[in-house]
C-alpha cells in the first residue's frame, strides 16, 4: 500500500498517466526500418519529403542524485526546429519570472507538429497533441503557484518535456514524451508517456487494436523476464511485480509500437525502487503471431539476436 501511494505521488508530479507514471525511460532501442521489406515501403504514409531521418535515441533521463539537482537546461535556441519524416519538433523555452525578476520556474518543452498525410487524420492527431500541450502548460502554472507559496526554498522549480519520434512507418506514428519536474527536495521525478497513433484514423492505438490475446502474451513474457532478473539477484524488484505488470504496465497508454517490437514502460516506483528508474520491455513483432498485421513489422535477424531471450529485454 505504501509503495502504491508513492507511485501515485510520483505520477502527480510529472503528468504521467496514473498507470504509466509508475511506468515507464531512456535510450530508444528502436532499429531503422528493414530496407529489404518491399511491402513495408508500399505502406509508408505519403508525406512531405524531408532529408532528416528520425532520431534513434530517446531523450536521456535526468541524472539521479540525493543532492538537489541542477535545474533543467533550457534549449539554446527557443525557436529551434527539427524535422523527422512528417513530424516537426520545435524546442520552446518559457521560463516563468517573478515580479522581482527572479526565475520561479525553468520551463522548456517541445511542440510536435504533423506535417504531412491525410488532412483529417493529421487534424485529429494535432488536436490530441494540442490537448497534451495544454495539460503541460497548466502544470507549469500550478508549479509557479506552488513556488510563490514556498517560503522555504531559494531557487527555481523546474519542468521540462522532451519528445522523440520512435516510429513513422506501416501506418503508425509513435512519439515518446519524457517529462521531468522538480519542486524542491532531494530530487525531481521523471515519467515517460507514449503517444501512439494509427495513421489511417488519427486515433491512439489501444491494446485491443493490437489483436486478441496480444496483451496477455506480452504480460507473460515480461513477467518471465522479471522472474529471471529477480532470480539472478540483479533487480531488487518489489515482491508483487507480477501483479504490477498486469495492473499497471501492460495497459493502454503505457506502450508504443517501435520499429522492432511493442515497447512497454515500467516507471519509477512501479516494479522496483526509484533508483531503478524506468525500465523498457521490448517484445519482438516476430514473437506475436496474433498481432494485427497492420501494425506488424519483421524484426531483422541481427536485432533479434541481440534480444536477451529472443523476445524481451530491458533498458534502464
Amino acid at each position: 500500500m505504501k509503495r502504491i501511494l508513492c507511485l501515485l505521488l510520483a505520477l502527480a508530479m510529472t503528468l504521467a498517466l496514473a498507470a504509466c507514471g509508475s511506468q515507464t525511460a531512456a535510450e530508444s532501442s528502436s532499429a531503422q526500418p528493414d530496407s529489404s521489406a518491399a511491402s513495408e515501403a508500399d505502406s509508408e504514409p505519403q508525406l512531405e519529403s524531408s532529408s532528416a531521418a528520425p532520431e534513434e535515441a530517446s531523450a536521456a533521463e535526468p541524472e539521479r542524485s540525493e543532492a538537489e539537482p541542477e535545474s533543467a537546461a533550457a534549449p539554446e535556441d527557443a525557436s529551434m526546429t527539427t524535422e523527422a519524416e512528417g513530424v516537426s519538433l520545435e524546442d520552446v523555452t518559457d521560463d516563468r519570472i517573478g515580479e522581482d525578476g527572479s526565475t520561479l520556474l525553468e520551463f522548456s518543452y517541445v511542440v510536435a507538429t504533423v506535417t504531412g498525410g491525410d488532412e483529417a487524420v493529421t487534424a485529429a492527431i494535432q488536436a490530441d497533441l494540442g490537448s497534451e500541450l495544454d495539460a503541460l502548460l497548466s502544470e507549469a502554472d500550478g508549479l509557479v503557484e506552488l513556488r510563490l507559496e514556498d517560503d522555504t526554498f531559494d531557487g527555481a522549480y523546474a519542468l521540462s518535456q522532451a519528445i522523440e519520434v520512435e516510429r513513422w512507418s506501416g501506418q503508425v506514428l509513435s512519439l515518446l514524451t519524457l517529462t521531468y519536474a522538480y519542486s524542491g527536495g532531494a530530487h525531481g521525478g521523471s515519467a515517460y508517456m507514449p503517444l501512439c497513433y494509427d495513421l489511417t484514423t488519427g486515433s491512439r492505438i489501444t491494446l485491443a487494436d493490437l489483436g486478441e490475446g496480444v496483451a496477455d502474451a506480452c504480460a507473460d513474457l515480461i513477467v518471465q523476464l522479471c522472474d529471471t532478473i529477480q532470480a539472478d539477484g540483479e533487480g531488487g524488484l518489489f515482491d508483487d511485480y507480477a501483479d504490477t505488470v498486469s495492473d499497471y504496465v501492460v495497459q493502454d497508454g503505457c506502450f508504443y509500437l517501435a520499429e522492432d517490437g511493442v515497447v512497454f514502460l515500467a516507471g519509477e516506483y512501479s516494479i522496483g525502487p526509484y533508483a531503478m528508474g524506468t525500465t523498457r520491455f521490448l517484445i519482438s513483432y516476430n514473437d506475436l503471431s496474433e498481432l494485427n498485421p497492420q501494425y506488424a513489422r519483421e524484426t531483422d535477424a541481427a536485432t533479434q539476436a541481440e534480444m536477451a531471450d529472443g523476445s524481451v529485454y530491458t533498458l534502464s
